[in-house]
């Protein structure tokens, strides 16, 4: 390879790698957002939350053996 031909390799790639660096950079940046949007102060009590999981799943079974029932 020429010098010329090495330097405009060396180019392309420092341009590529540059343009994956602003797209990475964007891509942080909007999940800092999504974050910074999703924060709670007072977190959810995760007892609380899991009796509410546990008392959506029995009225979804209990759903399906009544539809199971009827059918």
């Amino acid at each position: 390879m020429t010098p010329a031909q090495l330097h405009a390799v060396r180019q392309v790639y420092s341009d590529s790698f540059g343009e994956g660096m602003q797209v990475c950079a964007a891509v942080s940046a909007a999940c800092v957002v999504a974050c910074a949007l999703a924060y709670r102060r007072h977190g959810v009590d995760l007892e609380a939350r899991r009796e509410e999981s546990m008392r959506e799943e029995d009225e979804i079974i209990w759903a399906a053996a009544m539809a199971q029932e009827s059918s």
